[in-house]
């Protein structure tokens, strides 16, 4: 697997990055805090989908557009090209081959082609070809415990742990069921209880065929009860027609009783004619009133308009006009400034602005407080006077616009009531009346005896109207009371012609009235019998039901007998399996030879670097040891810092020499070797990194480099900068 291309959209520091990546020994170079590292965590969550920490803080603040990292890489199994995109937000996924175009969508059907197909170790991935600087030398200073768990993550013993936590959570579930086979006999008893309950009920009818004859018996019951509210409704309308008879003949008797009804047709033509001249007269009074009332309000509002006239009158007359009055405002204001910028003068000693002495402008301040003194009283007397004689102005006119309006409502009102001459001569008058006179209040009162003679003939025509309708009262109500038993005599004619059409008729061959009771009586009593027959037919189905249920459970109960005794025997097996992946069994020696084939290759690039010592893993601590030449040995934390960088480097080349795979996993990182190195081990450092270089080549091996480190610059067979 070769490393292409790496592209970063607002990921970390990365707003928008693309690299391109070569083979052999590459280096990264740029400043602290350049992202150089951050390169690797997006070629680590490429190729795995995950990262240390939470997705949301590799998502550069105040970014837009989305953040997502794409890594094209070829690979050494299949000969491909292939590139994947991993989104942050939204978070998706998507890889395609370059050669076929053939895309895969799923983040999941990615991750098992990236292991399965193409044979990528992603525990490989996160903890041997890409391990961050704080990680480097982390394995040398780590206590017993987390070396332990170092090793146990590279050497994939975790899914070993996984596998023995599965085998014991079966032996858990598969645990002994033998309660089964008293369950079964208990069930077997019940069911011979459970049937000897059913030797009552066998020669009884299925529910079902009671259910029917149940059916059959209520639509017997219901025909009997329709025919007796047959019975009862057919009664009914005939007493409502024996009493509608009656009513008709009690009102032709009151009628015979009145006598002759005299025709009252002309005195109610009379009534009528009268009433309309008393609604006529009533009319005219409410309009009346109206076009007094819309009177009042004119003369008051004329009456505001002469006061305000009057008050306008009385006021001085002032020549200032609007723009005079800005202009004279602005005269006021600049003196009334200039005034107090010297008098600022004063106080301080001198001019704020340009340092003048206040001596020099003394006579100046006199002068113009004498010019101010004598403009300040006439201004504001004068812009007194100006917006007195405004407001006055603006009052007067308002209440001649209310007064105007008034007066033009008015004469509508007045042009259009017209009942009598006596309004059409009052109208004329009105329009005649200047919109400035006493003639409208000397009209006022010619309008209220108007109004007074109106409301006199009004109560003579009322008085006329009363005596009328007195003296026609009797003949009026021997008419309406004809007319009322007439109406009624009709009205019940009516409803005895809907009787007859509408009156339902009794079957021929009917059950008679007086046996109808008796048998619902009989239907009842059925009823009642074969309900109790079906509650018994019921009982017997439940314990028929009961039965199946037990035979189904002492079925499923001699199959649970059968599994147990499998089950024994599985156990058995599983156990076994158990104990050989415990921690001291078979992961133990798997581990001792892991560790022994890890020192051998340590000790090969140690060699290759000429270093002076060669390293021992203690199997039981797992903790380092240094052997140098002259016989001296130390802890690989006891080693200078030069040398743990040398035996760093050959641990990070032995692990990719023992876990991955040229094909599957040809690339590895070094973040920031340089770290804690003086001046002297950096020079030994390059010397080691130029025989790095030569082992990548000698092994097909593409190393990414990431450093601030200037001097290792003319060893990389290329340079990225940020």
């Amino acid at each position: 697997m070769k490393l292409k291309q790496l592209t970063l959209k607002n990921f970390c520091q990365h707003a928008d990055k693309q690299v391109e990546l070569s083979n052999g020994l590459m280096g990264i170079l740029g400043p602290n805090g350049s992202g150089k590292s951050n390169l690797i965590n997006g070629i680590i969550y490429a190729i795995t989908g995950t990262l240390p920490n939470n997705l949301s803080q590799y998502i550069k603040q105040g970014s837009e557009g989305g953040s997502f990292v794409q890594l094209t890489f070829q690979s050494d199994l299949t000969g491909m090209t292939y590139v994947i995109k991993r989104s942050l937000q939204p978070r998706r996924a998507e890889l395609t081959c370059v050669e076929t175009s053939q895309t895969i969508r799923k983040a999941k059907d990615i991750d098992a082609f990236l292991i399965d197909t193409l044979k990528i170790d992603f525990n490989i991935v996160k903890n041997v070809l890409t391990v961050s600087q704080e990680d480097f030398v982390s394995f040398f200073r780590a206590t017993p415990s987390a070396r332990a768990e170092i090793l146990t993550r590279l050497f994939g013993f975790l899914e070993l742990k996984t596998a023995r936590e599965s085998l014991r959570q079966i032996l858990v579930s598969t645990k002994d069921n033998s309660e089964n086979a008293a369950k079964l006999k208990a069930y077997r008893e019940l069911l011979a209880e459970t049937e000897r309950s059913l030797e009552p009920y066998k020669n009884i009818e299925s529910s079902e065929a009671i259910k029917a004859k149940i059916n059959d018996n209520i639509a017997q019951s219901s025909k009997l009860a329709d025919l007796s509210n047959l019975y009862a409704t057919v009664a009914f309308f005939d007493n409502q027609k024996a009493l509608y008879e009656k009513e008709i003949a009690e009102a032709e008797g009151k009628i015979q009783a009145l006598g002759t009804v005299t025709d009252i047709e002309q005195i109610t033509s009379s009534v009528k004619k009268q009433q309309d001249i008393v609604s006529s007269i009533t009319s005219a009074v409410q309009q009346a009133n109206e076009i007094y009332k819309a009177a009042e309000e004119a003369f008051d509002a004329q009456k505001y308009y002469l006061e305000a006239y009057t008050e306008l009158q009385k006021l001085p007359k002032t020549s200032l006009t609007e723009e005079t009055l800005q202009e004279g405002e602005r005269k006021y204001n600049s003196l009334t400034e200039r005034k107090e910028e010297l008098e600022r003068c004063r106080d301080i000693g001198k001019c704020p602005t340009c340092g003048q002495p206040f001596a020099d402008l003394e006579d100046k301040l006199t002068e113009i407080t004498k010019e101010w003194e004598e403009l300040q009283p006439k201004w504001f007397a004068e812009r007194q006077a100006y917006y007195d004689y405004k407001i006055a102005k603006e009052a007067m006119d308002g209440h001649k616009k209310i007064y105007s309006d008034r007066y033009e409502r008015l004469k509508k009102q007045a042009a259009a009531w017209l009942p009598y001459d006596q309004a059409k001569e009052t109208t004329e008058l009105l329009a005649e009346v200047p919109p400035i006179t006493k003639s409208l209040e000397w009209w006022l009162y010619l309008l209220k005896g108007q109004i007074e003679n109106l409301v006199e003939s009004l109560k003579f025509e009322q008085k006329r109207l009363e005596n009328l309708e007195w003296s026609s009262g009797p003949a009026i109500q021997n008419k309406k009371t004809y007319d009322m038993l007439q109406y009624s005599i009709n009205l019940y004619r009516k409803k005895i012609e809907e009787i007859e059409a509408n009156a339902p008729v009794i079957p021929e061959g009917s059950v008679p009235a007086g046996q109808i009771q008796i048998l619902l009586e009989e239907s009842k009593k059925e009823s009642e019998e074969l309900t109790r027959r079906r509650e018994e037919a019921q009982r017997a189905e439940q314990i028929r039901d009961q039965i199946k249920d037990i035979t189904l459970k002492i079925e499923k109960l001699e199959s649970l007998v059968k599994q147990d005794e499998e089950k024994l025997h599985y156990r058995e097996v599983v156990s076994e399996v158990c104990e050989t992946l415990s921690p001291d069994a078979f992961p133990k020696y798997v581990m001792i030879g892991l560790l022994e084939m890890l020192t051998s290759n340590i000790n090969y690039y140690l060699s290759t670097f000429n270093s002076p010592f060669t390293v021992r893993i203690d199997n039981s601590s797992t903790e380092l040891y240094c052997e140098f030449s002259n016989g001296e040995t130390f802890l690989a934390s006891e080693l200078s810092g030069g040398q743990k960088m040398v035996l760093a480097i050959s641990w990070r080349l032995a692990l990719h020499n023992t876990f991955a795979t040229e094909e599957s996993c040809g690339f590895l990182t070094l973040d920031e070797p340089t770290n804690h190195l003086d001046e002297n081990n950096i020079q030994n450092l390059t010397q080691v990194m130029a025989q790095v270089k030569q082992a990548a080549r000698d092994k097909n091996l593409q190393v990414l480099v990431i450093t601030h480190e200037k001097a290792l610059e003319p060893l990389f067979d290329a340079v990225i900068r940020l």
